[in-house]
């Protein structure tokens, strides 16, 4: 009897390590995705980009030098991290072609940005494998967002942001 003892104790250590490395696993994971995504956050907004929000799903949104209805989504997909370019259109809009295209020029401008971005990393000792980005530059593309689809945070900030141009053009109108 104290052989099976001896192979349920075994039994019970095997399955305790295998639990503890999965632990230990995922919080350097979560520890590495941390310093990534800190080290995003620094680059972004030594580039102009200044940090939006953060959802409760864990999408980051940057505002964008290019205009308030620019954002760039981020996010960490397991251990790839996918990075988009959206713009806020108003509901029911149409999107004209010359409209598309001038967005995407401003999209190949961003991915300029981008790749300092992903240098800036490097810089600071992370790689990123380009199959871990989901990478803009691949397929420059916007996505266009309408205003109701936007999550809540989102919606508010952004109206926010909207009434103070239209303060700040008023203010800029008015006769000294």
């Amino acid at each position: 009897s104290s052989n099976l003892s001896q192979d349920v104790m075994e039994d019970f250590d095997n399955r305790y390590n295998f639990v503890i490395n999965k632990v230990q696993e995922f919080i350097y994971k979560e520890r590495e995705k941390q310093e990534i995504i800190a080290n995003l956050v620094k680059s972004l907004s030594d580039l102009g980009y200044s940090t939006l929000i953060t959802t409760s799903d864990g999408i980051m949104f940057f505002d964008s030098p290019l205009g308030i209805e620019y954002k760039i989504m981020l996010r960490m997909l397991k251990d790839k991290l996918a990075i988009k370019f959206i713009k806020i259109i108003p509901n029911n809009y149409v999107v004209s072609d010359s409209e598309k295209e001038k967005d995407i020029e401003l999209v190949k401008d961003w991915c300029k940005d981008c790749q300092k971005v992903l240098h800036y990393l490097k810089e600071n000792n992370i790689y990123l494998e380009p199959e871990k980005i989901l990478n803009p530059t691949d397929n420059p593309d916007i996505i266009y967002v309408s205003f109701s689809t936007l999550p809540t945070e989102i919606k508010e900030l952004y109206s926010k942001q909207i009434e103070n141009k239209k303060k700040a053009i008023i203010k800029s109108k008015k006769p000294e």
